[in-house]
């Protein structure tokens, strides 16, 4: 693409560009704009590939995009250059980002697109933490599981910034389903689903 650089460089907090960026930090924003954040070139990229609806990237100062990033993105998605000192207002407390994008969020999938999946699912019970969740994402792409199924988490955490980096963008390659234990165990009975239970001190392997 030949970069579509906004001239208006966001410089100040009440820049129009700059609100809503502020806003999808929190929770309530993200799920009020039904938006989310991703960080660095690579996850932007991931999300592209997924077909992710990025709307606009920014980047920070000196922080100029890579030639092969350029290249990628489609004409169709505006560029603008965020003031260093402006960027790190935007961020305060959160991890300064220093190239990100914004992009509306992906539509949320439930148990019953499990009936479509034909390979093995990942289940993750009262996972929390991103870093986990996201070495779990990775390896599993690595795999070629069909999908992977949070339960108990709910689906505005899922697009968190923290996930995305931590799985490196890929949670947008893997089809990732949300829902509550007694729903999904409720749909593995009505459907006649095996359920397989792994414990790392147990002895029989599979």
């Amino acid at each position: 693409m030949t970069e579509n650089t906004n001239p208006n460089i966001i410089d100040s907090l009440n820049h129009p560009l700059a609100q809503p960026i502020r806003q999808l930090l929190s929770r309530s924003g993200r799920q009020e704009l039904n938006k989310i954040l991703i960080d660095d070139e690579e996850n932007i990229l991931e999300a592209l590939k997924a077909g992710v609806k990025v709307e606009s990237v920014y980047f920070a100062g000196e922080n100029r995009l890579s030639e092969n990033f350029k290249l990628k993105v489609p004409n169709s998605i505006s560029i603008h250059e965020v003031a260093t000192r402006t960027s790190k207002k935007l961020f305060e407390n959160d991890k300064l980002s220093r190239v990100f994008a914004l992009a509306q969020t992906p539509k949320s999938i439930g148990l019953e697109a499990l009936k479509s999946i034909s390979k093995d699912i990942v289940v993750l019970e009262d996972l929390s933490i991103s870093g986990n969740i996201g070495n779990i994402t990775r390896t599993s792409l690595a795999l070629g599981v069909g999908g992977i199924l949070l339960l108990n988490m709910d689906p505005i955490d899922l697009y968190d910034r923290r996930l995305i980096r931590a799985s490196r963008g890929y949670l947008f390659s893997v089809p990732m389903i949300t829902a509550s234990t007694k729903d999904f165990l409720d749909y593995c009975k009505k459907n006649n689903e095996t359920l397989l239970v792994m414990d790392m001190d147990e002895v029989k392997t599979v």
